[in-house]
Parts: structure tokens; C-alpha cells; sequence
């Protein structure tokens, strides 16, 4: 992934990559907006109590959300069939089962937390709503919300996904057959990339979207952002790519926390990681692993989920509450209980 400014299709692949009386109404919440971070401020506070694990748990704000922007994607892309794959009402709280053969399986389940680690299992036909990020093997016929990263580190498809700063996908929807589709609907207040593949996908990310040089895809609608054109070495690999304007989509852009504007990249060290297969398993990987900052004249390291630590190997203080979510060859992604920042991997301040 290099920048992730919005580019031609041609130049981007090129590129490498609550407690509360009632179940529903969680107190002292905002009022309610056509925001994202609306429905972020109502998963907070459910993950921070045991509501959703009561029966006839729902939250009528975040599914009338989710309601109108998945009606606003399908009056725009003249998509009357698009709706959201299932309700709270569809889900019960539930763990991933184990299976004789292949990764565990999450189905029909709801899951609310604040970090929620799937990477090592299949989700069918369930709901994760995360207060930070939200990694998955893969997904089907389900929602996903989080407020910083959603990592799909296999094959996604029929779903919703949304994120406050950041999609990675690795392939969505299903690339053969007489008419590839069957993808997902994939929202994000910043960043998108894709990996292998993309078919029947509608991805909207206003800060940028990030195609894999060896992507392939089909039906692919872009929302509001600059239709791209393929290379013609590429003609083969992408087809029927369209954009799409969607003047009333229910997203607001991503603020930045102020921490940004005091912390800079120095440097980011690779080596040797781990990367999850489709099956569930876990095989050796060359990539990012680690990030340098400065902060206030100090340089400290940030390992991926783990605290911020100085040249001594001590927790830093004045970040204590910041981790690494996610790190690319461009982006780097931290978060809080609470915010985003997002520094670029690529250049220096």
C-alpha cells in the first residue's frame, strides 16, 4: 500500500500493497445524529456493561443508522434487492464453535466489546460491534462495526462492514462463476485497501481506497469518489468498475485526535510476522512489524496491540492509553479507548 490519497485505478494499482434500565437505550448518551460516531457513542457504552447479553436485547438507533445508509448505497447504485443481512433480533451473545475440520465457526451470534479478536475464526450470520478494532478470518452474511480498524484476513461476502478508520480486506465477494458477485457493502471514514479480490463490492472511504497491483475484481461501485480507470495491462483483471454519488450517505469524515500533530514516524521495522491463512492457521511472513516515533523529543517503539514503551523498555506514560491497531507500508493506525490517529508510514514531518 503506498498513499492513500483517492487516485486513477491506474495509478492506485500500481501500488503494493451501558448498563441501563433498558436493554435499548443505554443513559447519558449525545443525541442522536445521522453520524457514525453516534452509533460508536451507543457500542461504547453497551461494551461497557452486560445489556446486549439480556434477552430481546436491541438498539433501535444503531439498526435506523444502518438502515438508512445501506437504503441511500441501494437508491444510488439502483439496487433495490440491497438490504442489511440480518437484525439484532436475528442474534443471541454466542462464542466460536470448534470444528472436526477447519477453523472454529462464529453462527448467528452477537459479540460486543471493546477489541474483538476473531482472526482464527469463520463469522456467519452475526453482528460485532466493537468500541476499538475487529479482526476475522472471514465473514458472511453479517455486520461489522468498530471504531478503528476491520481486518479480514481471508474472504469476506453479503456483508456490512464499517469502520472508523480503516477496512483491510483481503478478498470480498466471489470472483468465478457466469456473474462474479455476492460482495459485501464496506464503509469507512478513512481508509480502504483491498488484496486478492473484489466483486460485486461498494466500498465508500473518503480519505482513500488501496488496490492490490495483482487485484481482481468485477461490479465494483465506488462511493463518491472519482471514477478510476484501469491500465490497459489490467483490462483483463477489472471490470465494470463504476462511481457512484451518494449525496445523502449518513457518514461524517474522521476527525483527527490532536495527537497527530505532535507524534511523527522515524521509522518503521520489518521482520519476520505472522500471516492467517483461509484455513485458519498461521504460516510465516516478511512485513511491517514495529513503529518508531517521536514524541516531545523522545523516541519510543509501538508494537502491534501491545503499550507504547521507551528506549528502556518501559511504559510511556503520556501514551499509555495508545496502541498500534494496524501498520501498513503507508499507514500506521493507533488508537484509544476513545480516538484515532493515523501517521503515514511513507514520509516524514
Amino acid at each position: 500500500m503506498k498513499r492513500c490519497h483517492l487516485l486513477s485505478l491506474a495509478a492506485i494499482l500500481s501500488f503494493c500493497v451501558v448498563a441501563s434500565t433498558r436493554a435499548d437505550e443505554p443513559r447519558n448518551l449525545p443525541p442522536q445524529k445521522d453520524t457514525l460516531q453516534a452509533v460508536l457513542d451507543r457500542i461504547k457504552q453497551h461494551a461497557a456493561g452486560d445489556a446486549w447479553k439480556q434477552p430481546g436485547f436491541k438498539d433501535d438507533a444503531i439498526e435506523a443508522w444502518l438502515d438508512k445508509l445501506v437504503a441511500s448505497i441501494a437508491k444510488a447504485t439502483e439496487r433495490p434487492e440491497l438490504k442489511l443481512p440480518l437484525r439484532l433480533k436475528d442474534v443471541a451473545p454466542g462464542q466460536p464453535q470448534a470444528q472436526a475440520r477447519g477453523p472454529s465457526r462464529l453462527r448467528g451470534a452477537l459479540v460486543v466489546g471493546d477489541n474483538i479478536d476473531l482472526k482464527g475464526s469463520y463469522v456467519h450470520n452475526s453482528i460485532l460491534l466493537a468500541n476499538g478494532n475487529v479482526d476475522v478470518l472471514g465473514t458472511n452474511d453479517s455486520i461489522i462495526i468498530a471504531g478503528g480498524v476491520v481486518t479480514v484476513h481471508a474472504n469476506s461476502g453479503q456483508s456490512v462492514i464499517v469502520a472508523g478508520a480503516l477496512i483491510d480486506a483481503k478478498t470480498d465477494g466471489i470472483g468465478f462463476g457466469p456473474k462474479p458477485g455476492g460482495g459485501s457493502v464496506l464503509i469507512s471514514r478513512g481508509w480502504a485497501q483491498f488484496g486478492e479480490g473484489a466483486f460485486g463490492t461498494i466500498v465508500a472511504a473518503p480519505e482513500g481506497i488501496t488496490l492490490s497491483k495483482n487485484l481482481r475484481s468485477a461490479d465494483v461501485r465506488f462511493v463518491n469518489s472519482p471514477l478510476p480507470l484501469p491500465p490497459a495491462d489490467n483490462l483483463d483483471k477489472v471490470l465494470d468498475v463504476k462511481s457512484v454519488r451518494v449525496p445523502d450517505l449518513p457518514l461524517e469524515r474522521l476527525r483527527m485526535h490532536p495527537l497527530a500533530d505532535k507524534l511523527s514516524v522515524r521509522g518503521v521495522v520489518y521482520g519476520e510476522t505472522t500471516a492467517t491463512t483461509a484455513f485458519g492457521g498461521t504460516r510465516a511472513a516478511m512485513g511491517p512489524t514495529s513503529l518508531l516515533l517521536q514524541f516531545e523529543g523522545q523516541r519510543y517503539i509501538a508494537d502491534r496491540r501491545q503499550a507504547i514503551l521507551d528506549e528502556a523498555g518501559a511504559p510511556v506514560a503520556a501514551l499509555r492509553d495508545w496502541q498500534l491497531a494496524c501498520i501498513t507500508s503507508s499507514l500506521a493506525v493507533l488508537t484509544s479507548p476513545d480516538s484515532v490517529v493515523v501517521l503515514r508510514t511513507d514520509t516524514k514531518k
